[in-house]
């Protein structure tokens, strides 16, 4: 049993009432420098770094009683060869296997480092919501693009409203674009003389200017008033902006002019076509290698669309019913070798002989971009559960010093039956059995930890969402009875498997769970209630239900609780419950937040069975 306790990864010192060592483990000796035979009936006091520590310590000691939870306190202490270490200290009263008078176990953590990752976490979060917003923008201009309702200056008008929130000081930050005599620029913009510029280009000439300046009046030597990054993507966002001059003008020239022109040269950099029923060109558009890198006439003497594209793009009947097909993906190689993400629309015309125009766009760029929002949004999703198991720091010691203490016990109570030697064999195996079962117990709370705070991409598998919840809770449930809340669960039973990551829901769950219990923090009176529910919907809908009696939300504030960075918490990041919608719309599902009549808010979401 020594040898199963001394593999815990943890310093574990095992005291008596009078505050003398009893036990050390492995982790503990190798610490202080000292075994536990050396430590062994000697004053914890001896290694305490002060005369406060020691009070403090004593003080606590006093006050333990057996089945309580742990109390914690920091502390330093001395190793044998003087080095002074900052420890956090988790100390539970056992129940009297040893001595009479009772024995306590001290579980003692480095703070040092507990700092050191809470403050690495800290900054890779924000440098993570930074590169989001980054991404936000690009993404949300490209939208703007899409809508084809907007005029140009409308849209140059959304750009500018875009820059503010992209960078590091929202507040503090106005922008300007200058084209064609128009001034259009935020709502806060003034000029000072903390400023970026970049040239709008259209067609390697420059046509205007984008301005963003910091407001606050003189510059502060000591901090830098724009990150490299921003830098990086106000040179982004002025290439598209003339992109999108550029694409506005042509629409314009193309809009004017006769039906085929209109038709085929939409976009200046799409490849269309036309073909007859059998897919032999009868027209190639002009621009045709800034995709495919082959000339108009290279592609003209291939003579079927097929030696682009492939066979077999389409279904003929399918294109007779509906007159149209959008958005059909296509891999394709230009000249090059190179390959291609295409986005091809098909569409039954009846232009000069031709009956089928094709509509190529390259969403290769768009692609990457999506899929590194992807892996930064699992980053991030990382750096949260991380966050969520350090806050949770306390409680999971107490969860796992349960089946440690209980260990313990059993091993010491055997122990003392083999010397006693009035105990049967069979006996001892009971007892054996009871420590393997609690070595399990440890184990799982470890396997489950490692589990939720693993990283990587979303993983489907076959989950049932009424096990996750419990093992969400199992995680949340120290911080249950810490808050002196009532739970209850109303999981619908044999409700059908989803296919999820299963980490990810967890996260969700365990998100809401902790949200509840944090509004509930300040009600005074008894009523506090945790209520999660489970129920099949329309359309075979699983739908997950967190509730409570907390102080709510107002109405001012409710339309944005799922806003990246928005909170309401002191010392909230808000990225919590963005997280959590973006995982459950990336399942297939929604979530939605309402108002209890009485008190309190449920939040909800569904995913698909």
């Amino acid at each position: 049993m020594a040898d199963v306790l001394d593999a815990v990864n943890v310093s574990l010192i095992v005291l008596d009432r009078h505050a003398r060592v009893v036990w050390l483990n492995g982790v503990g000796a190798a610490m202080l420098g000292r075994s536990s035979r050396d430590m062994a009936g000697r004053p914890i006091g001896e290694i305490l770094a002060s005369d406060e520590g020691r009070r403090r310590l004593a003080s606590l000691l006093e006050t333990l009683r057996p089945g309580a939870c742990p109390e914690t306190l920091e502390a330093r202490v001395i190793a044998r060869d003087g080095a002074v270490r900052a420890m956090l200290w988790s100390v539970a009263a056992l129940s009297d296997v040893i001595h009479d008078s009772g024995s306590l176990l001290c579980t003692l953590v480095d703070a040092t480092e507990l700092r050191q990752t809470k403050l690495a976490l800290a900054r890779r979060s924000n440098e993570l919501a930074e590169r989001i917003k980054e991404l936000n923008c690009v993404y949300a201009i490209s939208k703007l693009v899409e809508d084809q309702s907007l005029v140009l200056e409308q849209i140059l008008q959304g750009v500018v409203d875009l820059i503010p929130p992209a960078w590091q000081r929202p507040d503090a930050t106005c922008a300007r674009i200058r084209f064609n005599g128009l001034g259009i620029q935020t709502a806060n913009f003034a000029e000072t003389v903390q400023k970026q510029s970049r040239e709008i280009v259209v067609r390697g000439e420059p046509v205007g200017v984008l301005d963003v300046y910091c407001l606050g009046g003189e510059p502060d030597r000591s901090t830098v008033p724009f990150l490299a990054e921003e830098e990086s993507l106000l040179t982004v966002i002025a290439q598209r902006i003339g992109q999108i001059v550029e694409l506005k003008q042509s629409a314009e020239v193309l809009r004017e002019s006769e039906e085929l022109h209109r038709m085929t040269l939409g976009n200046i950099s799409d490849a269309v076509f036309i073909t007859d029923e059998d897919g032999d060109f009868t027209y190639v558009c002009p621009n045709v290698h800034v995709l495919f890198g082959y000339s108009r006439r290279e592609v003209e003497s291939f003579g079927n669309i097929a030696t682009l594209l492939g066979k077999h793009l389409f279904d003929r009947r399918s294109l007779a019913e509906s007159g149209e097909l959008a958005n059909l993906h296509r891999k394709a190689r230009d000249k090059s070798g190179a390959q291609h993400d295409l986005l091809v629309n098909v569409k039954e015309v009846s232009i000069k002989g031709g009956r089928i125009l094709y509509t190529c766009r390259d969403v290769t760029e768009l692609r990457r971009v999506q899929d590194q929002a992807r892996r930064h949004e699992a980053e991030l999703a990382h750096v949260s559960r991380l966050t969520t198991m350090g806050e949770m720091a306390s409680g999971l010691a107490h969860e796992l010093n349960q089946p440690l203490a209980a260990i313990i016990n059993y091993a010491n109570g055997c122990a003392r039956r083999l010397e006693s030697g009035e105990s049967s064999a069979k006996d001892l195996a009971n007892v054996m059995r009871l420590v393997a079962s609690e070595a399990e117990r440890a184990g799982e709370i470890m396997r489950r930890l490692r589990g939720f705070v693993r990283k990587g991409e979303l993983r489907r598998t076959p989950v049932d969402v009424n096990r996750i919840i419990r093992e969400a809770v199992d995680l949340a449930r120290t911080d249950i009875r810490r808050y002196g809340v009532k739970l209850e669960l109303q999981l619908t039973p044999d409700l059908p498997i989803v296919s999820a990551d299963a980490i990810q829901i967890e996260q969700v769950i365990l998100n809401l769970i902790r949200n509840a219990l944090e509004a509930m923090a300040e009600i005074q009176d008894s009523d506090k209630q945790l209520e999660i529910r489970t129920s099949l919907g329309p359309d075979h809908l699983i739908e997950i239900a967190v509730s409570d009696t907390g102080k709510g939300i107002s109405p001012e504030t409710i339309d944005r609780v799922f806003h990246p960075f928005f909170t309401t918490k002191p010392e909230g990041v808000g990225i919590g419950l963005s997280i959590g919608k973006s995982i459950v719309e990336a399942h297939g599902g929604r979530m939605w937040v309402t108002t209890n009549p009485n008190r309190g808010v449920t939040f909800a979401f569904t995913l698909p069975a």
